[in-house]
């Protein structure tokens, strides 16, 4: 609930640039999972959403 007060408050440029880091996040955390041969089935669940 608090999130989305913030983000209220944020433009929508800072909102896009938020999503795009997260984005960025999620792609070096996929790459270090692939790299490391984690076999984490429920977070490549998740990479299948994005």
């Amino acid at each position: 609930m608090a999130m989305i007060l913030i983000f209220g408050h944020l433009s929508k440029k800072s909102i896009s640039l938020i999503i795009m880091i997260m984005n960025f996040a999620l792609l070096l955390i996929y790459l270090i999972c692939a790299i490391l041969h984690i076999d984490d089935s429920q977070s490549f669940t998740i990479f299948r959403v994005f």
